[in-house]
């Protein structure tokens, strides 16, 4: 029988041992991808290149508007989806302070009274068959040894994600003051379009009245008449959307900063917004990525992915728990105090995972699949931001030219308006002949107006590609070293 039981436990050993909880075979199947192997071509060539041009920190100043200065620190200060994200920032924040909290010893204090009437059934008198209370007062003290580094890798993971948050928030500070931006050369473009389309209805109105006369001079027929009524309908029509354009981008702005739509009716009217000039940084696209917050906050939250792959297969190995305590404990009160009454408690524990029906290999493959997807999510960031870059240059390179044709062809019609004017008074061309050149200067001012629009909304895409003049901290990883990210 001994023989049994010795080659039972022999049998039982090994199988525990042979079942224990093991990581094996389980590795992330992505990794990042290296920043020279996505290269930029030709989209950046015949573009100037200067040091200097990488956008400051507070980069509307260059549109050359307060107002517009006046409407983006509001933004900044109120905007409700800002205040979210500062929110999140602190709340990812105080999550690795937990985190970092779970690596030390806790230290706890305690007074307790304990009332019990053991039965005499159960414990023979004096002690069965009566009432006392136990009385207690002590310290207690327990630590967890970080054997593996686990605990550190998780309080390392919630860092990383805390400072991705943190520059999330700067990403969204930018996204705000573009959005502002945007909505701002909206209003503007809006409010210029209302005063050519008002020219365009008086002129409408003008030729109208014209033809009303020859109709009933008999010098036209109701086609001519019909034909101008409905031009100026058109024309009405055209107005009254710019004004709507007008005001819905001014309520636009004023949600934007966070405010009621009280402070659309104070905007005012604001003047020509300036175009920079196209330029692009001399360091490109070496810094870019630097320089962009989507890129470090992936980065930030793909260093995060690598520790909690490591938390993960550290919670597979053995590790040393310590718990201890002293104190007092008395079935009287008045005896708590006495030395007789002391205690002393010191109990370590080795604990191994052995069988728990797979949950340690489970959390292993959710944190491997939570790299692949940080990884194919800053692959994603890298590549965009590549592609914003050279998409926002071959924009302004086209509008630039658009706009010197547009100019072009405006001073041209500009002659010819004024051509007209001076036939009319010399009595060569008919009033009508006259506004009909008027209306093709009018549009050729439109559609000015409208590329002028296009150029800063095409400048400003540029300004957030670049960065919008972030700045990593000192301890932020970079592109160039994301090879030594890895779990």
């Amino acid at each position: 029988m001994s023989r049994t039981l010795k080659s039972l436990a022999l049998v039982l050993g090994t199988a525990l041992l042979a079942g224990c909880a093991s990581p094996a075979g389980l590795r992330p199947s992505l990794s990042p991808r290296p920043m020279r192997s996505l290269g930029m071509g030709r989209a950046l060539d015949g573009t100037p290149r200067d040091a200097a041009s990488w956008p400051a920190a507070q980069w509307w100043r260059g549109l050359g508007d307060p107002q517009l200065d006046r409407l983006i620190q509001t933004a900044l200060a109120h905007n409700p989806g800002l205040a979210e994200a500062r929110a999140r920032a602190r709340a990812a924040a105080a999550a690795a302070a937990g985190a970092d909290a779970v690596r030390l010893p806790t230290l706890g204090a305690g007074v307790s009274a304990d009332g019990l009437r053991i039965p005499a059934t159960v414990v023979a008198p004096p002690m069965g068959g009566h009432y006392a209370t136990l009385w207690r007062a002590g310290l207690s003290f327990s630590y967890s040894f970080d054997l593996w580094g686990g605990q550190y890798a998780g309080w390392q993971a919630a860092l990383d994600q805390a400072h991705a948050t943190q520059v999330e928030t700067q990403a969204a500070r930018l996204l705000v003051a573009a959005n502002v931006a945007r909505a701002y050369i909206d209003f503007a473009y809006a409010g210029q379009s209302v005063i050519i389309l008002k020219r365009n209805v008086e002129r409408s109105r003008t030729v109208y009245a014209l033809v009303r006369k020859r109709v009933a001079a008999g010098l036209d027929s109701e086609l001519q008449l019909l034909d101008a009524r409905a031009s100026l309908s058109a024309a009405s029509q055209q107005l009254e959307a710019a004004r709507r354009g007008r005001r819905a981008a001014a309520l636009a702005l004023a949600a934007l900063c966070g405010e009621g739509p009280g402070l659309a009716d104070g905007l005012e009217p604001p003047a020509p917004l300036r175009a920079t000039p196209l330029a692009l940084p001399s360091r490109l696209p070496a810094e870019l990525l630097a320089r962009r917050p989507d890129v470090i906050a992936a980065l930030w939250r793909l260093r995060g992915a690598a520790q909690s792959v490591k938390a993960a297969r550290a919670a597979f190995m053995p590790n040393i728990n310590l718990a201890a305590g002293l104190g007092y404990a008395s079935l009287g009160a008045g005896s708590l105090l006495e030395y007789a009454s002391h205690y002393e408690q010191f109990a370590p524990a080795v604990s191994l995972p052995l069988f728990d029906g797979g949950r340690l290999r489970a959390g292993l493959r959710q944190q491997d699949a939570g790299f692949d997807a940080a990884v194919a999510q800053y692959d994603g960031t890298l590549v965009n931001a590549l592609h914003q870059v050279a998409d926002g240059v071959s924009a302004i390179h086209a509008l630039d030219q658009q706009l010197r044709q547009q100019r072009q062809a405006r001073n041209d019609t500009a002659r010819v308006w004024h051509l007209a004017q001076s036939q009319y008074r010399a009595g060569v061309i008919s009033e009508i002949d006259m506004l009909q050149v008027q209306q093709a200067l009018l549009a050729a001012e439109q559609g000015l107006a409208r590329l002028r629009a296009d150029r800063l909304s095409a400048g400003l895409s540029l300004v957030v590609a670049l960065g919008g003049g972030y700045q990593p901290t000192a301890n932020a990883p970079t592109p160039a070293t994301v090879a030594e990210i890895h779990p």
